[in-house]
Parts: C-alpha cells; sequence; structure tokens
C-alpha cells in the first residue's frame, strides 16, 4: 500500500508504475494536484483512490493500463472527468466506481460506456453536473447502489433509466429537480430497499406509482417536497399517513399550500370525506335536472321549436299572401281517403281548391316542424282536420292539430275545419283535450260514405273553406 500525500502539482505516474505488487494507492488531499500522469503495469493493484485533489482527467483506457484487477476507483471531489466511449473496457472488474462532487463529463453521449462492468455494484454520481439523456446504466447487472444526488434528466427519460437495474437495493435522486414520477420508473427494481426522493419538486405520485414500488422497500424518504395537501390528493396522502414506517422522517413533510407550513401527516382526510360527499350529492341532483331537463326538451322539442318558428311566421304572415287555401291534417293511414276523395273533389272541382298535403307538397331536406308551420298551417288560410282513430292514435297528428288552434290566436281570419272520417270512441276523444273542447263549441262534418250524403258534404265543406271569416 501506498499513500501520498502534500503538495504535488503532478501525479508521479513513472515513479508508480511496474509495482507488481502494489494493491492499493491513495493519493488524495492535495489542493495543487491537477496533472495527472499515466498509471502503467500494476497487475495487482485493486484499490486506487485519486479522491480530493484538482485532477481534470480522462478516463481510463490510456490512464491506468495494464490494471487488470482494478476493482476500486475513487475520482470523487476533483475538476472533471471525461469518460470515453471505450474507456472503461479494459476495466471490467470494477466493483465501485465514485466520482462524486467531480463535473462528469460522457464522450459524444454515448449510452453504452458502462456496458462492461458486469461485476460493478457501486456507482456514485452525486453533484457530478450531468443531465441524464440516455440508458446510460444498461449492462450494470450487478448493481446494488447508485447515488445520482443533484443532477437533471432529460424530458422522457426518467421512466426509462432505471429498468434494467435488476439488483439495486439502494437509489439516491434527491434534489434533482424531479416533479412527476412516470408509472414504469420503478417496476422493475424488486429488489430496492432503499429509495431517496427528497428535495425535489414532488407534489404528488400517482396510486398506480405507489402499488409499483416493491415489497421490499423499508425506506422511502419523501422529505422535503412541496406535497400538495388537498382533496383531489386523498389517496396519495392517506399511503403517507398510512406508511410512516416506511418514511424516512415523515414529519418533515410540507404541505406546499400551507402558510403555516404544516405537516402532510396531520392532514384531516375526514374534511375530504364530507367535502366529497357534498361534491357527489351536488353532482347527482345536477345530473338529475340535466336529466330532467333534457327529458322535457326531447319530450316538447317540437313544441319548443315551434315556439322560436312561430314568432318568426306571425311576423312573416303579415307582409305574405297564403299559398294554399287549406292545410290537411291527417294521418298517413288515411291517404288513400284524403287523395281519392278529399283532394279529388276539392282541387278538380270549381272553383277548385288548393289543398297542403304534407306527403306532397312539404319541402324536402327541411324540418317537419318548420313545414307544418311554413307550409302548412301559416301557409294556409284554413286548416281541415281529418278525424279517424289512426288520427288518435298519432302523436304527429294531435301536434299539428295543437299548432293549428295556437295560430288561430295569432290570426284572426284563421279557421279549423272538423271531418269524422269514422266512428271513434268518446274516451278516446276526451283524451284529446283541445279536439274535444273544439268538437263542443264548433260545427264538424261527418263522411257517412253514401251518394246522397256526400253531395251535402262536399258542398257544406266547400262553402266553409271558401268562406271569409
Amino acid at each position: 500500500m501506498i499513500v501520498v500525500g502534500g503538495k504535488m502539482l503532478t501525479l508521479p505516474g513513472h515513479q508508480l508504475s511496474h509495482q507488481h505488487s502494489l494493491r492499493r494507492l491513495v493519493i488524495n488531499d492535495n489542493s495543487h494536484l491537477s496533472v495527472f500522469q499515466t498509471l502503467v503495469d500494476l497487475p495487482s493493484l485493486e484499490y486506487l483512490d485519486l479522491s480530493r485533489n484538482v485532477l481534470t482527467i480522462y478516463c481510463c483506457d490510456l490512464e491506468f493500463v495494464d490494471t487488470p484487477n482494478l476493482r476500486y476507483l475513487n475520482l470523487s471531489v476533483n475538476s472533471a472527468v471525461t469518460i470515453r466511449v471505450f474507456g472503461l473496457v479494459n476495466h471490467p472488474t470494477l466493483e465501485i466506481l465514485d466520482v462524486h462532487n467531480t463535473k462528469v463529463i460522457v464522450e459524444k453521449d454515448f449510452s453504452d460506456v458502462m456496458e462492461h462492468l458486469r461485476y460493478l455494484k457501486y456507482l456514485d454520481l452525486s453533484n457530478s453536473q450531468m443531465t441524464f439523456k440516455n440508458k446510460l446504466f444498461h449492462g450494470l447487472r450487478s448493481l446494488k447502489e447508485l447515488k445520482m444526488a443533484s443532477n437533471s434528466f432529460a424530458k422522457g427519460i426518467f421512466g426509462e433509466l432505471f429498468l434494467n437495474l435488476t439488483t439495486l437495493e439502494v437509489l439516491d435522486i434527491s434534489n434533482c429537480a424531479i416533479e412527476n414520477i412516470p408509472l414504469t420508473s420503478f417496476q422493475n427494481l424488486h429488489k430496492l430497499e432503499h429509495l431517496t426522493l427528497n428535495n425535489n419538486h414532488i407534489a404528488a405520485i400517482s396510486p398506480n406509482v405507489l402499488k409499483n414500488l416493491p415489497a421490499d422497500l423499508s425506506v422511502l424518504d419523501l422529505s422535503f417536497n412541496p406535497i400538495e395537501c388537498s382533496c383531489s390528493q386523498t389517496e396519495f396522502i392517506s399511503w403517507i399517513i398510512n406508511h410512516q414506517s416506511v418514511l424516512k422522517d415523515p414529519q418533515l413533510m410540507s404541505c406546499k399550500s400551507s402558510s403555516k407550513n404544516s405537516r402532510v401527516i396531520n392532514f384531516d382526510l375526514t374534511y375530504c370525506a364530507n367535502t366529497n360527499r357534498g361534491v357527489i350529492t351536488v353532482s347527482i341532483f345536477a345530473a338529475v335536472i340535466v336529466f330532467l331537463f333534457s327529458a322535457l326538451l326531447y319530450k316538447y322539442q317540437f313544441y319548443i321549436h315551434y315556439c322560436f318558428i312561430l314568432l318568426r311566421g306571425n311576423k312573416m304572415s303579415r307582409q305574405e299572401e297564403c299559398s294554399y287555401d287549406a292545410f290537411v291534417i291527417y294521418s298517413s293511414k288515411d291517404e288513400t281517403w284524403v287523395l281519392e276523395e278529399l283532394a279529388e273533389n276539392l282541387e278538380k272541382g270549381l272553383p277548385p281548391i288548393q289543398l297542403c298535403l304534407h306527403e306532397r307538397d312539404f319541402q324536402a331536406g327541411k324540418s317537419i316542424t318548420s313545414n307544418i308551420v311554413d307550409e302548412g298551417i301559416t301557409g294556409s288560410r284554413k286548416a281541415i282536420v281529418v278525424v279517424s282513430q289512426h288520427f288518435l292514435d298519432s302523436t304527429l297528428c294531435q301536434f299539428e292539430f295543437e299548432l293549428a288552434q295556437s295560430w288561430l290566436v295569432l290570426r284572426r281570419n284563421a279557421s279549423i275545419i272538423i271531418i269524422i272520417l269514422e266512428d271513434v270512441e268518446d274516451k278516446k276523444i276526451r283524451r284529446l283535450f283541445g279536439l274535444h273542447k273544439y268538437l263542443k263549441k264548433n260545427t264538424y262534418l261527418k263522411w257517412k260514405g253514401n251518394v246522397l250524403s256526400n253531395v251535402r258534404f262536399w258542398a257544406r265543406l266547400r262553402k266553409a273553406i271558401i268562406a271569409q271569416n
């Protein structure tokens, strides 16, 4: 063993080389030692400590030549270490590599510079001014302890950086400005026992990440992080409160939003439970209101649409003349009678009466409600209602009749002519309150189908349509 101290300016590589029996070499605490000279032919060297100097050194294929048994290398607390692309290829026996508090530069940002260190168990890169951009630790199959505090991470790399470190037991990534923990970050670290995340910017950790933490984890340090103490993070806070035996210094975990800097473990979860009940109650009530409102809108969508059209149509009707003499409200199942009897007799008679029939005269591509109002009711002087069993069973026919009644209020010269096409049950007419009331107050026509009655029927109908109110 050789221990060298003092005020050297240059490492005496030529004096220390070719020491075939030398197993341990310590050269440290030299505040002036900045120049490194190559160490050559040290076949027994296992322990090399060059810490606490001011060295700027490349590493390590040309600096430590013929040192096949080197297991311990300490370059910490120096000026800078540049690791060449193949700089560690000739040192696969390394078990401990310590470069903390030394600026570390990876030549060309190669990700596989440590790939050959398959026996490395301890790696300390703390405060080395590194920004991890790639899978630098790929190949470190025996690594048990990794320290990398006070460094930084390129965007998107954190969740992939530790995937291959399946033997890792200790991980220190404190003071690295970490804000979020991706789900994949620790999922392969099944042997991890100590995880240090203190002095970062972590406000919360996803419950899924917490579930992926190793079962053997005995120490987790989350102290001095700005934990978000709010009801939106109850799962995380509850986990903290219930796992204080695992957490290191849980009393040092403070709420970021608290003016009193209160502890996370003192957060009142019952307040959130009560608040959540209130939110749930209000949400359910709001959902019910929205559902009922939507149901009403759906049920009365024709009427709502009609109200808007009616306002527009009332203004337009004062300026426009009617296109039809009468709008016929009937069930499509009575179309044969309407076309062969009603239209045939009125439109081909003298004088001809122009009817508006929805299956013939409504504009294609226009909404039903708009057609009923624009082409039918407001476009016609009168309305003819053909009452049958089919009519009473049709929601659309009932709607058209109610629109026609509404139009009567707004236009004085409008009128409704009722035709009872067939005998219908009185109780069904009573269900349609507007029709029942109208029949009680107004004269109506009844179709009987015989020749004598038909002559009288058509004469009365034609007179009612032509008459001016």
